[in-house]
Protein backbone atom coordinates (compact mmCIF):
# COMPACT_ATOMS: atom_id res chain seq x y z
CA UNK A 1 0.00 0.00 0.00
CA UNK A 2 1.48 3.06 -0.97
CA UNK A 3 0.04 7.02 -0.38
CA UNK A 4 1.82 10.03 -2.03
CA UNK A 5 0.81 13.67 -0.38
CA UNK A 6 2.03 16.78 -2.12
CA UNK A 7 0.85 20.41 -0.11
CA UNK A 8 2.27 23.44 -2.03
CA UNK A 9 -1.11 25.30 -0.63
CA UNK A 10 -3.14 27.69 -2.15
CA UNK A 11 -1.80 26.66 -5.38
CA UNK A 12 -1.84 22.93 -5.22
CA UNK A 13 -2.54 19.99 -2.92
CA UNK A 14 -2.59 16.17 -4.29
CA UNK A 15 -3.27 12.76 -2.55
CA UNK A 16 -3.28 9.29 -4.20
CA UNK A 17 -3.80 5.88 -3.01
CA UNK A 18 -2.42 3.23 -5.27
CA UNK A 19 -3.73 0.27 -3.53
CA UNK A 20 -6.94 1.63 -4.10
CA UNK A 21 -6.71 3.59 -6.81
CA UNK A 22 -8.06 6.69 -5.12
CA UNK A 23 -6.54 10.21 -5.68
CA UNK A 24 -7.90 13.37 -5.08
CA UNK A 25 -6.21 17.24 -6.88
CA UNK A 26 -6.77 20.53 -5.71
CA UNK A 27 -5.42 23.31 -7.73
CA UNK A 28 -6.07 26.99 -6.49
CA UNK A 29 -7.84 26.37 -3.49
CA UNK A 30 -11.47 25.07 -4.09
CA UNK A 31 -11.54 26.35 -7.75
CA UNK A 32 -10.20 22.78 -9.73
CA UNK A 33 -10.54 19.82 -8.08
CA UNK A 34 -10.50 16.18 -9.37
CA UNK A 35 -10.51 12.91 -7.77
CA UNK A 36 -11.82 9.35 -8.05
CA UNK A 37 -12.74 6.87 -4.49
CA UNK A 38 -12.06 3.60 -4.00
CA UNK A 39 -15.23 3.03 -5.46
CA UNK A 40 -14.34 4.27 -9.15
CA UNK A 41 -16.42 7.63 -8.60
CA UNK A 42 -14.99 10.06 -10.42
CA UNK A 43 -15.60 13.90 -10.00
CA UNK A 44 -14.18 16.77 -12.08
CA UNK A 45 -15.14 20.66 -10.76
CA UNK A 46 -13.65 23.54 -12.10
CA UNK A 47 -15.82 26.03 -9.99
CA UNK A 48 -18.30 28.22 -11.06
CA UNK A 49 -17.75 26.93 -15.03
CA UNK A 50 -18.17 22.87 -15.65
CA UNK A 51 -18.79 19.93 -12.95
CA UNK A 52 -18.56 16.59 -14.26
CA UNK A 53 -19.88 13.25 -12.30
CA UNK A 54 -18.80 9.64 -12.94
CA UNK A 55 -20.51 6.77 -10.36
CA UNK A 56 -20.31 3.35 -11.62
CA UNK A 57 -21.80 2.02 -8.79
CA UNK A 58 -25.19 3.58 -10.30
CA UNK A 59 -23.90 3.59 -14.15
CA UNK A 60 -24.57 7.25 -14.60
CA UNK A 61 -22.56 10.52 -15.66
CA UNK A 62 -23.42 14.07 -15.26
CA UNK A 63 -21.95 16.88 -16.81
CA UNK A 64 -23.10 20.82 -15.53
CA UNK A 65 -22.41 23.97 -17.60
CA UNK A 66 -22.95 26.86 -15.83
CA UNK A 67 -25.59 25.98 -13.60
CA UNK A 68 -28.11 25.86 -14.15
CA UNK A 69 -28.22 26.68 -17.94
CA UNK A 70 -26.36 23.45 -19.08
CA UNK A 71 -27.09 19.74 -18.23
CA UNK A 72 -26.27 16.74 -19.42
CA UNK A 73 -27.03 12.94 -17.69
CA UNK A 74 -26.19 9.65 -19.02
CA UNK A 75 -27.32 6.50 -17.24
CA UNK A 76 -26.39 2.91 -18.60
CA UNK A 77 -27.44 -0.03 -17.90
CA UNK A 78 -25.07 -3.47 -17.51
CA UNK A 79 -27.25 -5.69 -19.91
CA UNK A 80 -28.62 -5.61 -23.63
CA UNK A 81 -26.54 -5.17 -26.93
CA UNK A 82 -23.27 -2.82 -26.85
CA UNK A 83 -24.67 -0.45 -29.17
CA UNK A 84 -28.27 -0.22 -26.44
CA UNK A 85 -27.13 0.02 -23.14
CA UNK A 86 -27.79 3.55 -23.01
CA UNK A 87 -31.00 3.61 -20.46
CA UNK A 88 -31.21 7.74 -20.54
CA UNK A 89 -29.90 10.60 -22.04
CA UNK A 90 -31.02 13.92 -20.91
CA UNK A 91 -29.57 17.23 -22.10
CA UNK A 92 -31.09 20.98 -21.96
CA UNK A 93 -29.95 24.93 -21.74
CA UNK A 94 -32.56 26.47 -19.88
CA UNK A 95 -34.66 27.94 -20.91
CA UNK A 96 -34.03 27.41 -24.38
CA UNK A 97 -33.58 23.35 -25.70
CA UNK A 98 -34.72 20.36 -23.74
CA UNK A 99 -34.07 16.86 -25.22
CA UNK A 100 -34.63 13.44 -23.22
CA UNK A 101 -34.39 9.93 -24.55
CA UNK A 102 -35.27 7.25 -22.02
CA UNK A 103 -35.33 3.41 -22.87
CA UNK A 104 -36.87 0.81 -20.23
CA UNK A 105 -35.60 -1.87 -22.20
CA UNK A 106 -33.42 -2.80 -25.00
CA UNK A 107 -35.21 -2.51 -27.66
CA UNK A 108 -37.71 0.19 -26.38
CA UNK A 109 -37.03 3.64 -26.65
CA UNK A 110 -38.86 6.98 -26.32
CA UNK A 111 -37.14 10.39 -26.89
CA UNK A 112 -38.66 13.81 -26.43
CA UNK A 113 -37.67 17.20 -27.30
CA UNK A 114 -38.82 20.57 -26.24
CA UNK A 115 -37.81 24.42 -28.01
CA UNK A 116 -39.83 27.18 -26.27
CA UNK A 117 -39.68 30.13 -29.15
CA UNK A 118 -41.19 28.78 -31.48
CA UNK A 119 -42.66 26.95 -28.89
CA UNK A 120 -41.98 23.31 -30.37
CA UNK A 121 -42.60 20.06 -29.10
CA UNK A 122 -42.38 16.73 -30.47
CA UNK A 123 -41.04 13.36 -30.12
CA UNK A 124 -40.92 9.77 -30.78
CA UNK A 125 -41.68 6.28 -28.76
CA UNK A 126 -41.62 2.42 -30.11
CA UNK A 127 -44.82 2.52 -28.17
CA UNK A 128 -46.57 5.43 -29.31
CA UNK A 129 -45.34 6.18 -32.49
CA UNK A 130 -43.46 9.78 -33.21
CA UNK A 131 -45.31 13.36 -32.67
CA UNK A 132 -44.68 16.84 -33.34
CA UNK A 133 -46.35 20.27 -32.61
CA UNK A 134 -45.76 24.20 -33.62
CA UNK A 135 -47.91 25.68 -31.02
CA UNK A 136 -49.99 27.64 -31.64
CA UNK A 137 -50.21 26.65 -35.10
CA UNK A 138 -50.39 23.01 -36.23
CA UNK A 139 -49.48 19.79 -34.80
CA UNK A 140 -49.85 15.97 -32.24
CA UNK A 141 -49.09 15.78 -28.71
CA UNK A 142 -49.12 12.47 -26.99
CA UNK A 143 -49.52 11.74 -23.63
CA UNK A 144 -49.91 15.47 -22.48
CA UNK A 145 -53.19 16.90 -20.63
CA UNK A 146 -54.31 13.47 -19.50
CA UNK A 147 -54.80 12.36 -22.98
CA UNK A 148 -53.60 10.08 -25.53
CA UNK A 149 -53.72 12.04 -28.22
CA UNK A 150 -53.85 15.76 -29.00
CA UNK A 151 -54.23 16.61 -32.80
CA UNK A 152 -55.07 20.12 -33.58
CA UNK A 153 -55.01 23.24 -36.03
CA UNK A 154 -55.12 27.07 -34.83
CA UNK A 155 -55.63 25.58 -31.18
CA UNK A 156 -57.97 26.28 -29.55
CA UNK A 157 -59.96 26.53 -33.15
CA UNK A 158 -59.70 22.59 -33.76
CA UNK A 159 -58.92 20.05 -31.10
CA UNK A 160 -59.58 16.48 -31.52
CA UNK A 161 -58.60 14.96 -28.54
CA UNK A 162 -58.43 10.78 -27.91
CA UNK A 163 -57.75 8.81 -24.52
CA UNK A 164 -57.97 5.18 -25.38
CA UNK A 165 -60.13 4.16 -28.17
CA UNK A 166 -62.28 6.95 -27.19
CA UNK A 167 -62.18 10.39 -29.46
Amino acid sequence: EQRRHMDYWPLHRSFADSATGAYERNTLGPFATESRDENGREELTIRPFYSSVYDPAKMERERIALYPIGRHRVSYRDYGAPDDRVRKNQFWILPLIYYSYFSPLPGESEYDYFAPFPLIIGGDSTDEGAHFSFIPFAGTLKGLLGQDEINYVLFPAYAELRRGEDR
